[in-house]
Protein backbone atom coordinates (compact mmCIF):
# COMPACT_ATOMS: atom_id res chain seq x y z
CA UNK A 1 0.00 0.00 0.00
CA UNK A 2 1.20 3.50 -0.77
CA UNK A 3 1.59 5.70 2.31
CA UNK A 4 1.36 9.44 1.86
CA UNK A 5 1.32 12.35 4.30
CA UNK A 6 -2.18 13.87 4.54
CA UNK A 7 -1.15 17.09 2.79
CA UNK A 8 0.40 15.34 -0.26
CA UNK A 9 -1.86 14.54 -3.20
CA UNK A 10 -1.49 11.03 -4.63
CA UNK A 11 -0.11 10.66 -8.13
CA UNK A 12 -2.23 8.90 -10.74
CA UNK A 13 -0.02 5.80 -10.42
CA UNK A 14 -0.34 5.77 -6.62
CA UNK A 15 -4.13 6.14 -6.93
CA UNK A 16 -4.33 3.22 -9.39
CA UNK A 17 -2.22 1.03 -7.07
CA UNK A 18 -4.32 2.00 -4.04
CA UNK A 19 -7.52 1.22 -5.97
CA UNK A 20 -6.09 -2.16 -7.07
CA UNK A 21 -5.09 -2.97 -3.48
CA UNK A 22 -8.64 -2.16 -2.33
CA UNK A 23 -10.07 -4.47 -5.02
CA UNK A 24 -7.64 -7.23 -4.03
CA UNK A 25 -8.53 -6.90 -0.34
CA UNK A 26 -12.26 -6.90 -1.16
CA UNK A 27 -11.79 -10.13 -3.13
CA UNK A 28 -9.65 -11.79 -0.41
CA UNK A 29 -12.00 -10.73 2.40
CA UNK A 30 -14.84 -12.49 0.57
CA UNK A 31 -13.06 -15.83 0.25
CA UNK A 32 -11.08 -15.20 -2.96
CA UNK A 33 -13.59 -16.97 -5.24
CA UNK A 34 -12.49 -18.01 -8.73
CA UNK A 35 -15.77 -17.22 -10.46
CA UNK A 36 -17.95 -14.54 -8.87
CA UNK A 37 -19.65 -11.51 -10.34
CA UNK A 38 -19.98 -10.00 -6.87
CA UNK A 39 -16.32 -10.50 -5.88
CA UNK A 40 -14.28 -10.67 -9.11
CA UNK A 41 -10.62 -11.60 -9.23
CA UNK A 42 -8.62 -8.37 -9.51
CA UNK A 43 -7.33 -7.60 -12.98
CA UNK A 44 -3.82 -6.70 -14.02
CA UNK A 45 -1.82 -4.88 -11.35
CA UNK A 46 -0.99 -1.27 -12.32
CA UNK A 47 2.70 -1.91 -11.58
CA UNK A 48 3.86 -3.86 -14.66
CA UNK A 49 6.59 -5.56 -12.58
CA UNK A 50 4.17 -6.85 -9.93
CA UNK A 51 4.39 -10.59 -9.24
CA UNK A 52 0.58 -10.67 -9.63
CA UNK A 53 0.95 -10.02 -13.37
CA UNK A 54 3.35 -12.95 -13.70
CA UNK A 55 2.13 -15.57 -11.20
CA UNK A 56 -1.06 -14.95 -9.22
CA UNK A 57 -0.57 -18.03 -7.03
CA UNK A 58 2.95 -16.91 -6.04
CA UNK A 59 1.69 -13.39 -5.29
CA UNK A 60 -1.00 -14.76 -2.98
CA UNK A 61 1.30 -17.27 -1.28
CA UNK A 62 4.48 -15.20 -0.88
CA UNK A 63 3.14 -11.68 -0.42
CA UNK A 64 -0.15 -12.33 1.36
CA UNK A 65 0.26 -15.85 2.85
CA UNK A 66 -2.89 -17.09 1.08
CA UNK A 67 -3.09 -20.56 -0.46
CA UNK A 68 -4.91 -19.97 -3.72
CA UNK A 69 -4.57 -21.75 -7.04
CA UNK A 70 -6.02 -19.84 -10.00
CA UNK A 71 -6.36 -23.13 -11.89
CA UNK A 72 -8.13 -25.05 -9.11
CA UNK A 73 -11.84 -25.36 -8.43
CA UNK A 74 -13.74 -23.57 -5.66
CA UNK A 75 -13.73 -25.68 -2.50
CA UNK A 76 -10.75 -27.70 -3.72
CA UNK A 77 -7.74 -27.98 -1.43
CA UNK A 78 -4.52 -26.47 -2.82
CA UNK A 79 -1.86 -28.99 -3.87
CA UNK A 80 0.67 -29.98 -1.24
CA UNK A 81 4.13 -28.47 -1.50
CA UNK A 82 7.06 -30.90 -1.30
Amino acid sequence: MVDNPPDKKLTERETRIRDWDASFNWWVNHGNPRDSNDFPIPGKHPDPDSVWNIDQRAYCKNKKNIDWDPNGKDGEEPPEEY
